[in-house]
């Protein structure tokens, strides 16, 4: 009788079936992964959304204990007690925690009216304007109208970037 043919059963057939899975895994890593490369379409990433959402979602209705919200807390993560504690920045996360200038011009005369190097939240609070507006027509170059504030009804321009000839601060 070969092995083969030999009934497989108990921990033996638990391991085979483990050292299979971390074959198929090894395999489907990397260049190796049938998806690897490509990107779920806006349309896919909707329905994935939505079937995760109210009660389909596994953590709807569970109640977390005040042990695990403790855990959860910034007090519970401070220091040493932080998994990042001592582990140095990546280098590449500098760009996302400094904060981008924002310069607002006027779209009629094109002369700069104030300026925020605090950045986008800064900018929002003191123009009244939605930080998701803001940010949208800092990257767009879009013309804006804020409906009150204090530039209220004036064609606005928000940018990142300052633009040539515009240094003069309008009053």
């Amino acid at each position: 009788m070969s092995c083969q043919s030999l009934p497989i059963s108990g921990l033996v057939g638990v391991s085979l079936v483990l050292l299979k899975r971390a074959k198929l895994s090894e395999l489907n890593q990397g260049s190796g992964n049938p998806f690897f490369g490509r990107e779920h379409t806006l349309e896919t990433l909707a329905i994935m959304s939505d079937l995760k959402k109210g009660e389909l979602n596994p953590m709807y209705g569970k109640v977390k204990s005040p042990e695990f919200m403790a855990m959860q807390s910034s007090e519970a993560k401070r220091g040493a007690k932080n998994p990042m504690y001592g582990k140095p920045a990546l280098p590449h996360f500098a760009e996302f925690t400094q904060p981008k200038f924002v310069y607002v011009y006027d779209s009629v005369s094109k002369e700069l009216i104030m300026s925020f190097p605090e950045g986008i939240v800064v900018a929002k609070k003191t123009l009244n304007v939605g930080y998701d507006t803001l940010r949208r027509c800092c990257n767009s170059n879009e013309v804006f109208t804020p409906r009150k504030g204090p530039l209220q009804n004036r064609t606005l321009i928000f940018s990142h970037t300052p633009r040539q000839g515009s240094l003069r601060r309008h009053s």
